[in-house]
This record gives structure tokens, C-alpha cells and sequence, in this order.
């Protein structure tokens, strides 16, 4: 009997000291899981941040693809005058050079009727 007390006091001591261990590595997994949940938290913030400065970068775009689809057509308006000049411009050049004088006369009509 004296033998089977000793075991069970041995065993009593075991059991405490794996008792003992188990809540240490409770503890420990208890502070992992708080700091993962903490992190959780960090990187849920830090997406939301990010989604807003895109959705900010995504509207900048849009108002710069407008704005130059307008410079675009200021352009193509510029470009068609400019065709427009160049062709007058062909124009007199060609009527000076085959014996015709062009003269510019402001207000015609209103020196014929003097």
C-alpha cells in the first residue's frame, strides 16, 4: 500500500506539473490570439484606408479622362481651323502668282453707294 501512495503522489505531482504547463501554453495561446485579433484589426483598417484612396484615385482618373476628352476636342477644333487657315492661305498664295492681284477693300458696299 505504502507503494501505491508513493505512485499516486508521483503521479498527483506529474499531473500538476502537466496541469501546470497546459495553462502556460493557454496563456500564451490566449496572448497570440489577442495580438492576431489586434493585427485582425490593424490590416481591416488599413484595407478600408486603402479602398477609400482608390475609390478617390478611381474619381481623379474619371475627371482627368474628362478633361482630356475636352482638350481632345478643343484640339480637333483647333487642327480644323488651322486646315482651314492653311488652305486660305494656299489660296492667295496661288492668286499671286498667276498675274491677278487680290485687293482687300473694307466696307465695298459702302463706298460703291458714295
Amino acid at each position: 500500500m505504502h507503494i501505491s501512495i508513493r505512485l499516486s503522489c508521483l503521479q498527483r505531482k506529474n499531473l500538476d506539473k502537466n496541469i501546470n504547463t497546459l495553462q502556460n501554453k493557454i496563456e500564451t495561446l490566449g496572448t497570440k490570439i489577442q495580438h492576431l485579433n489586434d493585427e485582425f484589426i490593424r490590416f481591416g483598417t488599413s484595407l478600408q484606408r486603402l479602398s477609400e484612396e482608390c475609390s478617390s484615385l478611381k474619381n481623379n482618373c474619371q475627371e482627368q479622362n474628362t478633361s482630356i476628352s475636352k482638350l481632345k476636342l478643343g484640339q480637333d477644333v483647333i487642327e480644323q481651323n488651322l486646315l482651314e487657315i492653311r488652305q486660305k492661305m494656299e489660296d492667295y498664295h496661288h492668286a499671286t502668282y498667276d498675274g491677278s492681284l487680290v485687293w482687300i477693300i473694307p466696307e465695298v458696299e459702302k463706298k460703291f453707294r458714295k
